[in-house]
Order: structure tokens, then sequence, then C-alpha cells
């Protein structure tokens, strides 16, 4: 049966205004994101949302017969789940035989305030990390809650590091020194390739401010405002507290900022991301009923390279740990 020319005509038009809105949706929120309120929530909100005109415009591309129609509706699909959801394909790290050289598996997490390890202990003897990093636990924890060979440290506001390494806590900040709730601790770590400095961080989250815009309809935008200000700066302070990273430095932990943020970019973004590099997928780390957000990050520089990057099994937290393998090389 032949198709109307209306129908292509419409279909050709409606995908053409469907790409261009998904374009400006991706340049908004990467180069536009926390300088005002809207593209914040756009950025820290269910980005999947964006795909519901699909369900109209496939089967209408497909009713209209046109190729046209069909390669611009699928640009489009491809456009929402890279760029705009910050989907990662790196299909070939999958593929890569183990390293013959050094390797450090770093696995960082946010409890969320769990106070129960038995998952948490589980997902040592299965993932196997070197080095743990983990935020917001309230409950108790020491040596005993990790394997008998690590070496555990703690640092600020509950930070803590275990290391099947050598190592102690240096030096920290809390949120005596910042605007909002957060805090960062520095520990030095005795590897066999020399001293190994890992920062271990919680930053502000910009959730009170997102949630009385939400539960204003977007009236009140200005709690946002002032928050998306306060996290910004306390980022600042943070990443000045850290200085110039020598060499063999890590950085993880959960920033609560996506990787498009402008803040996470400004302070952040001359770091190699573990998962921007080598993840698959869309990693989201914390979860909600409604979406997952990737906040949680590995980071690191010269002389690392990132073999692996994969976002761990639900450990009893709204947070999904981060588990990230570096490797030395010439």
């Amino acid at each position: 049966m032949k198709t109307k020319p209306f129908v292509r005509r419409w279909c050709l038009r409606l995908a053409i205004t469907y790409l261009a809105i998904v374009a400006v949706g991706c340049l908004w929120i990467w180069f536009d994101t926390e300088d005002r309120a809207v593209p914040a929530l756009v950025l820290y909100g269910p980005r999947w949302i964006a795909t519901l005109p699909l369900v109209l415009l496939v089967p209408l591309a497909l009713l209209a017969r046109s190729w046209w129609c069909i390669g611009i509706v699928l640009a489009t699909a491809l456009g929402i789940a890279g760029p705009l959801m910050g989907g990662r394909v790196a299909l070939s790290t999958q593929f890569d035989p183990p390293p013959a050289y050094a390797r450090y598996r770093i696995m960082t997490w946010n409890a969320g305030g769990s106070n129960s390890t038995a998952a948490f202990k589980k997902s040592q003897d299965e993932l196997r990390p070197d080095i743990i990093l983990i935020q917001e636990f309230t409950g108790n924890m020491s040596a005993a809650d990790f394997p008998a060979n690590f070496k555990y440290a703690e640092g600020p506001g509950g930070l803590r590091m275990a290391s099947v390494y050598p190592g102690r806590f240096q030096d920290g900040i809390g949120s005596d020194r910042l605007p909002l709730p957060g805090n960062a601790a520095r520990f030095l770590l005795d590897t066999p390739d020399g001293p190994l400095t890992v920062y271990n961080l919680h930053l502000p989250t910009a959730r009170p401010g997102i949630e009385v815009a939400v539960h204003s309809k977007l009236a009140n935008l200005s709690d946002l405002r002032k928050v998306l200000s306060h996290q910004a700066k306390a980022s600042s302070i943070v990443r000045n507290w850290m200085g110039s990273p020598i060499s063999m430095t890590v950085i993880a932990g959960d920033f609560n900022m996506p990787v498009e943020s402008s803040t996470y970019q400004r302070d952040w973004g001359m770091f190699q991301n573990a998962f921007s590099e080598v993840g698959n997928g869309w990693g989201g780390t914390k979860m909600t009923s409604w979406h997952g957000i990737r906040i949680d990050h590995v980071l690191y520089g010269a002389p690392f390279h990132c073999r692996n990057c994969f976002v761990g099994p639900d450990l009893g937290s709204d947070h999904r740990p981060v588990i990230a393998d570096l490797t030395l090389e010439d």
C-alpha cells in the first residue's frame, strides 16, 4: 500500500523537530548546566523521559516508509542514549587480555547510611578489590570487616579506607570548612611501585534544593540556585585543598555531580574518569525509584591507565559501588 504524501511530510517534520529539541537539550546540559536552576533539574532528573516521543515517532516512521524519517529518528535515539543520557560504549575493553603488569582494583561505595556489612563482605570476596573507599557508613566498622591482610584507616566525617597495601590517613577537610555538609580525606599507601596518594571524597549534594523546586512545582527555584552556588564553592575549596596532585594519585568517592556538571568540569575535568574512559552503559550509581544517575567516580592521571570500569551490585545502599582497574604503563 502506497503511503500518502502528507503522512511522509508530517513524519519528517516531526522527526526533524524532535532531533533539534534533543540537540539543544544536549548542548544545554553540557554547556549551561549549573549556571541556572532549570538546566540543573534536567541534569539531575530522569533524562529517559526524552525517549517518550519515540513511542509515536517509531511506528509513524515505519508507516510513512520513509528512510529519511527512519534515519532521523534513529539518530535522535542514539543522541538521547549517548550525549543526553550519558551512555558509554567501550566494547574493546571487554576483550583485552588480563594485564601482565601492576594492577590496582579501586572500589568506591557510598554506604548511604547503611549499617549492615553482610552484602559488603560478600562483595569483597567476589570483586576482590585492592583498595576500598567508603563514604556514609553509619554502623561500626573495623579491620575485621575486611580481609585479614587489609590495612584499615579512617578520615573525617566517617570516610574509610582499606587496602591490601600498608596505608595511613594524612589529612582531611570537613564540613566546618565547607558551606554545605561534605568532607574529604587524603591517604598515603606504600605500594611496590612507590607511594600512592588516594583521596576519598564525599562532596555536598544539591538534593535539598532540587526537592524544594520539585515540591513547589518549579515555583521556588531560589533555594536550588543557592544550593548549587554553595555546592560549587565547596567543590572549589576541596579542589584547592588538594593542591596539584603528584604522580601516582587516585581520586574517588561520591562527588554528587554528574560529569556534565559545569562545576565538575571546572574542578575535576582535568582528570581521567574511569567509567567515561572504558565503561559501558549509563553507569548509574545513585538509584531512585525514577532513575539512576552517575555521581560516584574514580579519577586518575598519569602514569595510570584504566583497563576496565563497571558499576557493582546492590549492597544495601541507594548507591552502587564503582570498580575500576588501574594499571601502570610505560
